[in-house]
């Protein structure tokens, strides 16, 4: 656009680019809207996978608003698990086991601690020791599918 010192001239300038630019806008905006529904659908097809997000930080929201009896908050929370692994379409339900568990070990942590306050020890030693159970659990199961895929190699 040209800068003229008249005021008559620069007023001409401005309304001739105004009437470009709305008789291409419309014919622009079917092409926007499809190039930005296709950046969405290429984006959307081609995210990387983010585990550690839907194995823990997920869960770890899930056992939070569990723990605060905001059971509507999993629905989203489970979508987004979802979303962030789409190697593996099944990952929202490991999720779920995983904030189903660990939302009912803090409950009955906080509970026992609540009804023996006396008993501190007791209650922290117990809850220590299952947790350290499930972590055993999960290396013997880790161990045992190697050795079963070692003993499939020979």
């Amino acid at each position: 656009m040209m800068l003229v010192c008249t005021t008559h001239a620069v007023t001409v300038e401005m309304t001739l680019g105004n009437h470009f630019f709305k008789s291409t806008r419309a014919h622009d905006s079917v092409s926007h809207v499809q190039r930005r529904g296709d950046a969405l659908h290429t984006s959307w097809t081609q995210r990387r996978d983010r585990p550690w997000l839907a194995l823990v930080a997920v869960p770890l929201a899930m056992n939070a608003s569990g723990l605060m009896q905001l059971w509507w908050l999993w629905i989203p929370l489970l979508l987004g698990a979802a979303a962030c692994t789409p190697a593996w379409r099944w990952s929202w339900a490991l999720t779920l086991q995983l904030a189903i568990v660990g939302t009912e070990w803090a409950y009955v942590g906080a509970t026992s601690l609540a009804q023996w306050p006396a008993q501190r020890a007791v209650v922290a030693a117990t809850w220590v020791y299952v947790a350290l159970l499930l972590a055993g659990a999960a290396n013997l199961n880790r161990m045992y599918q190697q050795y079963r895929q070692w003993k499939r190699g020979l």
